[in-house]
């Protein structure tokens, strides 16, 4: 009764809250690789005094969370900081917090780096800023060793919290494919001028007609002499 799912009047499904506490999460059944994680959020609605919001990522699909097992992120929305389960500090941004910008739609992206972090960009018509999440925080997690087959769910993340979302949107991007490059560059079309294109017969008659054109150039000096 405090946690439930509804079909959103927009497009997607509503996660609605009431008076819940932690760990009462509602996600999907399905898993997503997180190099690309894109959610689409709207019309979030706040009642309550508590306005943290958790996103869970776990490569099993349970309805709790613990210590060390998957990767917690909350977002306050009193005054959009961004952290961990474990305490990290992300940063904050105000595009998050919910007094100015209300229901707003709003996305968040993922994207994996070299060195093992992942950025979570948030984007809404109002500008972008983008969070990093350090390679440290995937270390020692019990159930969330593979980022490429995650689950997602969401709770609120304290005590009497009564908050509702339409997500609109959750799926993994495709990555645009690099260039195909050449082993050798491919060389120019020529106009059968230059000496490496042309046949042993053209270049036999390019002499001929080199000779001929001076011999007679020379009989014309004679000439005019």
């Amino acid at each position: 009764s405090r946690g439930w799912v509804e079909d959103s009047s927009n497009i997607g499904v509503k996660l609605n809250w009431k008076e819940a506490t932690k760990n009462y999460f509602l996600g999907f059944n399905s898993t997503y690789d997180l190099d690309g994680l894109h959610i689409g959020f709207t019309n979030l609605s706040i009642e309550s005094e508590n306005q943290v919001l958790a996103i869970m990522l776990s490569n099993t699909y349970k309805d709790k969370w613990l210590s060390n097992e998957g990767l917690l992120i909350n977002i306050d929305f009193s005054s959009g900081s961004v952290s961990t389960g474990a305490g990290t500090s992300l940063g904050r941004s105000d595009l998050l917090v919910y007094s100015s910008t209300g229901s707003i739609p709003f996305e968040l992206k993922f994207a994996a780096a070299e060195n093992g972090s992942f950025s979570m960009t948030v984007l809404s018509p109002l500008g972008s800023d983008t969070f990093t999440i350090s390679a440290s925080e995937f270390v020692g997690l019990a159930n969330f060793t593979d980022t490429s087959s995650c689950y997602v769910s969401f709770s609120p993340w304290a005590t009497k919290s009564t908050i509702s979302v339409d997500i609109t949107a959750i799926h993994t991007e495709e990555k645009a494919e690099e260039p195909i490059i050449p082993d050798e560059p491919a060389q120019p079309d020529g106009d059968g001028s230059s000496l490496e294109e042309m046949s042993l017969f053209e270049l036999i008659g390019e002499f001929f007609r080199v000779l001929f054109a001076s011999i007679g150039k020379f009989f014309a000096s004679l000439f005019k002499s």
